[in-house]
């Protein structure tokens, strides 16, 4: 079977302003179209296809291709060119483990560096609790990565907070690209930020650092059974 290409897919560039360039725009869109599930694992990812759509020259394309591949979004070779990384079950479990104890140590750091300004959290509390009616989870995922990010600056540790992002985004791609509903997850998943949130207000270090990593265990222990059962898009099962 062949594989999915990028060029069957339309990208829109974010606006640009001072603290955006070029390749930033372009990043932005296949970053978030890997991670929403529009660019599945395995689909190409050719340079002058996507700039003639996106109306720009091959370099940004490029540049914006290397910093994906850093991030271990895509994967390049010789033969291949650039594809959507595919996440294998035993891949997965790994990535579950660094984000679970890369958010325990940035929450329980946030609850001790305090105090901190929450308004922009609890504004983002707010979108998510407004985005849990919708009858998808695009919304709800797209916030969620934005308030775990948010939440892990507060740590100081910019580092720290940059992995878990680009953690978060690969487990979020495989699990949209497996199709894997939870039901009630994003309900279930909401109460625990709130309770993070609340738990790194109070300086309760121990207590923030708890609840990080039952948020993601619970779900890590339901969705890698699932995935052992779903093909790629190869319609070959991961091992």
């Amino acid at each position: 079977m062949s594989r999915p290409d990028a060029a069957n897919f339309i990208f829109t560039l974010p606006q640009l302003d001072a603290r955006r360039t070029l390749s930033d725009a372009v990043h932005h869109a296949l970053r978030e179209a890997i991670t929403d599930g529009k660019l599945t694992p395995g689909a190409r990812l050719r340079e002058v296809p996507i700039a003639t759509q996106l109306s720009v020259s091959p370099t940004p394309v490029r540049e914006a291709l290397r910093r994906l591949e850093r991030e271990g979004l895509i994967d390049s070779s010789s033969h291949r060119g650039a594809t959507v990384a595919v996440v294998s079950p035993g891949m997965m479990a790994n990535l579950y483990e660094l984000h679970e104890t890369l958010e325990a140590f940035a929450v329980r750091k946030a609850a001790e560096h305090g105090p901190h300004d929450f308004s922009h959290l609890r504004s983002l509390a707010d979108d998510i609790d407004a985005s849990l009616s919708l009858p998808d989870q695009t919304t709800f995922n797209r916030l969620d990565l934005r308030f775990h990010r948010a939440l892990n600056d507060l740590s100081g540790n910019q580092q720290v907070a940059e992995l878990i992002e680009q953690t978060h985004r690969r487990i979020q791609s495989a699990r949209v690209h497996f199709d894997i509903h939870l039901p009630n997850r994003p309900q279930r998943s909401h109460v625990q930020h709130r309770q993070i949130l609340e738990a790194v207000a109070r300086g309760d270090a121990a207590e923030a650092e708890a609840i990080a990593r039952l948020h993601i265990s619970a779900v890590r222990d339901r969705v890698l059974p699932l995935l052992k059962e779903v093909p790629t898009a190869d319609n070959a099962i991961l091992t």
